[in-house]
Parts: C-alpha cells; structure tokens; sequence
C-alpha cells in the first residue's frame, strides 16, 4: 500500500508542476471530487467511491482529472472537452462534453485499460470574482483494455457511468 501511495503522491505532483507551467497567463483551476464509478462488476465488488484531483484553466475547453480508487487500486487520467458550455442563469451553467481516459487497476485481476468518454454536468460559481466552482457531473465511459486474471484477455465494458461532484479553485 505504502509503494502505490508514494507512486500517487509523485503522479500528482508532476501534474502540478506541469499543470502550472501551461498556466502562466491564463486563470487556472485546481479542485477535489468524489465520485461513483457504476458498472456492473464495480456493483458486484462495491469497488465504487473514487478521489480525484481536477484541473482546468479558462483559457481552454479541456479539463484534466486523476483519479485514485482505494478499493480495487486503480488510477485514471481523464481529458473532458467541454464543447457545450451554457448559461441558465447568473453564475449556474450547464455543460456537455466528450473524452477519453487512460487508467491501470492494480487489484488481483490487474489490467490497463481507456475509455471514451460522453457526458454532462452542472457548475456554480461562487465566492469574490467566481473563485470558487462547485460541480456535479455524470459521463458514459465506453471503457476496453487488457486484463490478466489466470491469463490475459481482452474486454470491454459498455455500461460504466462515473458520476462525481467537487469543487475547483481559481486563481
């Protein structure tokens, strides 16, 4: 447990560091979330509650997400393009977006998968200047890769829906 908490400490902190290169001129977003991972094995296993570290900047539709599930010892890294970005009303929006992810499960049926992404979600911005983001959004992810139980095999799940909720900071 010890060698993967040390590995995800060191995965998010290259993340930072490049996050905030790219970010020199432009207003970044850095948040948590928690979410659900529903599919039907991660049901069967309760292999469902994930933590994740965000990251956006308002200079471009993409928003970055590492996500850690403790139960089954999994990571990702999802890229979400927000092509649909709409107002309904003052500081509360409303927003599409497609994706795709890359992740590695490190429980006793270890695999390397990616996924497709499609999904929506809401925000709320609060605080001075919008500095505070509060979101929840839920996303169809088309999810296929290689697993190795007794041997390797290629699989795909088709019914896998994350839905999660946080809050982003921007300076």
């Amino acid at each position: 447990m010890n060698k993967i908490s040390e590995s995800m400490k060191k995965i998010i902190l290259i993340c930072i560091i490049l996050f905030a290169s790219f970010s020199v001129s432009a207003k970044c977003g850095i948040g948590v979330q928690v979410g659900a991972d529903f599919s039907r094995k991660n049901i069967e296993d309760k292999n469902l509650p994930f933590v994740s570290v965000s990251f956006a900047m308002d200079s471009s539709p993409w928003v970055e997400s590492l996500d850690y599930n403790v139960k089954n010892k999994s990571v990702e890294i999802n890229f979400e393009n927000w092509v649909i970005y709409k107002k309904i009303s003052g500081t509360f929006n409303r927003y599409f977006l497609w994706g795709f992810g890359f992740g590695a499960s490190f429980s006793d049926s270890k695999k390397i998968f990616s996924d497709s992404r499609l999904g929506a979600g809401l925000n709320y911005f609060a605080g001075e200047n919008g500095s505070f983001e509060f979101y929840i959004q839920a996303v169809w992810a088309l999810t296929y890769g290689i697993k190795k139980d007794s041997d390797y095999k290629i699989f795909l799940d088709p019914l896998r829906f994350p839905v999660s909720g946080g809050v982003r900071f921007w300076f």
